[in-house]
């Protein structure tokens, strides 16, 4: 980045994209999601030309071969569908909603809906390459699938996005295999997860949140612990 803008360089250093993008993002399926004071959605070679984009619609990058794009449906820009395109910018699917990038053959997605006291709220499920509904959107808040486990919020009982509630771990067919107990958790890697259990959320105005109190654990696939972190 220079003087708030990007560009591209190679492994030696030498400038191949000129610095002149307002966001730029690392190349995946040969094509780089950019953002210029023109478009919100430009997708480039790994030369810089412009392959295809999307001026008024936000995206996400390219994984697994498709890319999510976020195209509003009202003026008040809340009802929204996502289109994943193709490396050629071409509709594979269309989803009601927003969806999230494919990890593991599978992709977060989050609908407006409505509980039993008419309260509006987001719940999330999965879909696969499709756009096949494969678990129903039931949560509060859901991860990304990492080593066959994702990350699912049953119950949520604060505001903040990813601390509070209870979280566990589902498998590919939406089965609970680790009860929902922890108040933060991460992906798994290698065969272990960190979670977080007890205390209470630190709200800091000008640094991120922390836990104070409750403790830090590494459990293992079946929710056992490993050990507990001093942190």
């Amino acid at each position: 980045m220079f003087g708030g803008k990007w560009g591209y360089v190679n492994k030696r250093g030498e400038l191949v994209i000129p610095i002149h993008f307002k966001e730029a993002h690392p190349h995946s399926n040969g094509l780089a999601l950019v953002s210029t004071e023109d478009a919100e959605s430009v997708f480039i070679d790994l030369e810089g030309s412009t392959v295809f984009e999307f001026p008024n619609c936000r995206s996400r990058s390219f994984r697994e071969g498709v890319a999510p794009v976020y195209v509003n449906q009202s003026s008040e820009r809340q009802e929204l569908r996502t289109d994943y395109v193709d490396a050629s910018g071409k509709v594979e699917f269309t989803i009601a909603g927003t969806g999230g990038r494919f990890h593991e053959g599978l992709a977060v997605f989050n609908i407006r809906a409505s509980n039993a006291n008419s309260e509006e709220q987001y719940l999330n499920g999965y879909i696969d390459r499709s756009g096949k509904v494969v678990i129903p959107p039931q949560f509060p808040a859901a991860g990304e699938f990492s080593e066959g486990l994702a990350a699912v919020q049953v119950e949520k009982t604060t505001s903040h996005p990813s601390m509070g509630g209870l979280w566990g771990y589902i498998d590919s067919s939406g089965k609970i295999l680790i009860k929902p107990r922890y108040n933060e958790v991460r992906p798994f890697k290698d065969g272990k997860a960190i979670v977080h259990e007890g205390g209470k959320i630190n709200h800091r105005e000008d640094t991120p949140s922390v836990w104070e109190g409750g403790r830090w654990m590494e459990i293992d696939a079946l929710g056992k612990v490993l050990r507990i972190l001093d942190w």
